[in-house]
């Protein structure tokens, strides 16, 4: 399969015998995810352990939409009641300075959640009853063990708004876990006259600046034109975002532009809000790391994140980490890109949740091989062709990709444009995308089989 990302079962494994083998294999009662990704998360360990760099382990949830023209057996329900399931993910990855140098390590641990039918009703805050079923203790449950696998305060949790979580901030700090979570609530803040005010608007009236950073920001068009109006400027035109005006409200377009951005931080007293019914301390002490962006271009929302966290925040290295760290969660959606555009998963015909989730465990460890291909070729930071591909692979590609003429010692750039060319990407148009760069290392990786079958001893 790992030879094969993007392709259909039937088409990776062409004999009859093959593929019924395949079959019986992933759909086996003996056969469990978590003895599928072992061997995976066990390399994930042993490579933080020999890592020297920052370490962050990315917590996010995506919805895995299986199509059809029926319903699946096993399958649940999304949110706009198509067929599937959500699948959330913590992968390690390593980081130095302002992450341009960063790493994936891999996957520590996933779970799945399948919902028996639609979601009708918006649940009104994080927690508001008893039961371990709920979907949103999956973050604390994904701290927990992974804290658990690669040691207490060895790396630093990042997750999205999802997890802004009064529960989830005590549990971290009462665990001695350190993180960097998104804002998503305006809460309520205890001033030191012990009057309540809200957690932005206190944070707004930080005047003291403590660092000043420029970062480029990825496009979030969302079906928008990106034009240029007559003064010269860069707007954004067009209506056809078909998200929800709730979707719109949260994450507005925006086009990719380098954007300037002014960084303050401060300590607030949280009180416990009224809808938390577990047992939570009544007030809880955070710091607040805020980042606006100054000088926004005409018709563009400004930048501005609120970063809740127990790091420290006393000096301009204290925050440059904290801003870098959570930088770093993006990396987890570009695996998830990998996940289902390079490997194809969504497409997958099998029938039955055991076979879907076994399936699941094989990709997710072949996502994170085409994430690191990537990521460590557009980082340029001393990695070479001899330690992403064997002697045999990189001869066979340097022989494919007619132009390449690559060595050991040849960057891991020129090593993802080879493959990619492979897969039948043109250089002039950029960087490659996911499907070419699976096509190619499926190219690839077929031609090392059928070498390696050529000087086997049994053929001869």
């Amino acid at each position: 399969m790992a030879a094969n990302p993007g392709k259909s079962l039937p088409k990776t494994f062409p004999t009859d015998a093959e593929l019924e083998g395949t079959y019986r294999f992933l759909s086996n009662e003996s056969v469990v995810p978590s003895a599928l990704m072992a061997p995976h998360v066990r390399e994930t360990i042993l490579r933080a352990q020999r890592s020297t760099s920052h370490l962050a382990i990315l917590h996010d949830t995506s919805e895995m939409k299986l199509g059809g023209e029926y319903l699946r057996d096993g399958l649940g329900y999304l949110a706009n009641e198509s067929q599937g399931f959500y699948a959330h993910v913590s992968m390690l990855a390593g980081y130095e300075g302002t992450n341009e140098q960063r790493s994936p390590l891999g996957v520590l641990r996933h779970e799945t959640h399948f919902r028996e039918a639609p979601r009708k009703k918006k649940r009104a805050g994080y927690i508001t009853r008893e039961g371990d079923d709920l979907e949103s203790l999956r973050w604390g449950r994904a701290i927990e063990e992974t804290e658990a696998l690669i040691g207490a305060g060895t790396a630093i949790h990042v997750c999205d708004r999802e997890a802004d979580a009064y529960l989830l901030h005590s549990q971290m700090q009462a665990h001695g876990a350190r993180y960097v979570v998104r804002s998503k609530y305006d809460r309520r803040s205890i001033t030191a006259d012990g009057d309540d005010t809200k957690l932005w608007e206190e944070a707004r009236d930080q005047n003291k600046v403590l660092l000043l950073r420029e970062i480029r920001i990825s496009s979030r068009n969302s079906g928008q034109l990106q034009t240029k109006s007559k003064s010269g400027k860069e707007v954004l035109r067009g209506s056809k975002d078909k998200r929800t005006p709730s979707a719109r409200k949260t994450h507005p377009p925006r086009f990719e532009r380098e954007a300037q951005l002014q960084v303050t931080a401060s300590s607030h007293l949280l009180r416990k809000p009224s809808v938390e019914g577990r047992a939570c301390p009544e007030e809880l002490c955070v710091n607040l790391v805020r980042v606006v962006e100054m000088n926004t271009p005409a018709g563009c929302v400004p930048v501005e994140w609120f970063l809740m966290t127990n790091l420290p925040i006393e000096t301009e290295a204290d925050v440059a980490l904290v801003i870098d760290t959570y930088r770093l969660r993006w990396l987890i959606e570009e695996f998830f890109k990998a996940l289902k555009t390079g490997c194809a998963f969504e497409k997958l015909q099998l029938e039955g949740r055991g076979s879907i989730l076994n399936a699941l465990a094989i990709y997710l460890s072949v996502a994170w091989r085409l994430l690191r291909l990537r990521t460590l070729a557009r980082a340029e930071q001393g990695v070479v062709a001899a330690d992403l591909l064997t002697p045999i692979q990189l001869k066979l590609l340097s022989h494919m990709a007619h132009r390449a003429k690559l060595t050991p010692a040849s960057s891991a750039r020129d090593v993802l444009f080879a493959v990619a060319f492979l897969g039948g990407h043109i250089k002039n148009n950029g960087d490659p995308g996911w499907q070419v760069i699976g096509r190619g290392f499926e190219d690839l990786l077929q031609a090392e089989i059928g070498y390696l079958f050529a000087i086997s001893p049994e053929k001869k």
